[in-house]
């Protein structure tokens, strides 16, 4: 795969270099760099810009060995995935026919408020994510919240279901800090009443949310419990979309975008994946938190 391709390549499409593919597989070589070309649904959305983007792909073939599509970057109610699913389904079979792997990468806990401009939140029946100051994020949700995770979990089978994509990607808003609606400080996880009481019941002691803050500044060690529960928060996440995709697609992979760093806490989601689908899990960097 020639520089000048790739080079082309990330003119057409934001490139995402996944690094030396040396898993065994009998399509790709392992001698090469791999590339997945990130696609977002902007580009799928109309048929005469996916058709000129296939044709792209189709020219520059060498410069492309996987495509994610997307799905939305805010929580709309099902019908509206279930369209956009059928839409992916068609373009999947596209890239297929080129020799060329689909995947999907999938929004999950919402990042701040500036995101409700880019569409539809009308799915949102569940707590909204808390900041440490208690402020409510509309565009981000409760990772704790059992509704959130019966709407991943079909999310996660409408997809798979469709596109029956090699791996579905979990975007990088699933990170423990960087939802405050206002650019403010979030703090480490949600803050919400749910979150609170369920931290409390592990401790064996109720706590404000103010209380809480106080008490961390003094105690590292409940702060570092205090991230160590908002990392399992993550993993339900996780667990919720893996579970969803696995019934539907038992040969997709749930991989996940993580947020700039390895902390040990961030192992938990690799874990709920690999333990939902039994597949092994990826890893690509985004965002901070």
């Amino acid at each position: 795969m020639s520089s000048v391709l790739r080079l082309l390549s990330s003119v057409l499409c934001p490139l995402v270099v996944l690094g030396a593919f040396s898993a065994p597989d009998p399509v790709f070589r392992s001698d090469i760099p791999f590339s997945a070309i990130r696609l977002r649904k902007q580009q799928t959305d109309s048929p005469a810009v996916w058709k000129a983007t296939l044709a792209q792909f189709a020219k520059y073939r060498d410069a492309v060995d996987e495509v994610w599509f997307s799905s939305f970057i805010t929580t709309p109610k099902m019908d509206a995935h279930r369209v956009h699913a059928a839409r992916l389904a068609a373009a999947a079979e596209d890239v297929r026919r080129l020799g060329v792997r689909p995947s999907l990468q999938i929004h999950t806990i919402g990042c701040a408020a500036a995101w409700t401009k880019y569409g539809d939140n009308s799915g949102v029946a569940w707590q909204a994510y808390t900041a440490e100051d208690g402020t409510e994020t509309p565009a981000a949700n409760c990772p704790r919240a059992p509704g959130f995770h019966a709407y991943l979990a079909e999310v996660g089978r409408t997809y798979a279901a469709a596109m029956r994509p090699h791996s579905l990607w979990i975007d990088d808003d699933i990170r423990i800090t960087g939802h405050h609606r206002a650019g403010g400080p979030s703090g480490h996880g949600c803050h919400c009443a749910r979150c609170l009481d369920d931290f409390a019941k592990r401790e064996g002691k109720s706590r404000t949310r103010k209380q809480l803050l106080a008490e961390m500044k003094k105690n590292p060690a409940l702060a570092a419990r205090w991230r160590a529960f908002a990392y399992e928060s993550q993993a339900l996440v996780v667990k919720a979309v893996a579970e969803g995709v696995h019934a539907a697609s038992p040969e997709t992979r749930v991989c996940i975008q993580h947020p700039g760093n390895v902390a040990a806490g961030s192992r938990r989601m690799y874990e709920a994946a690999h333990a939902a689908t039994g597949l092994p899990s990826g890893m690509r960097v985004g965002a901070s938190g």
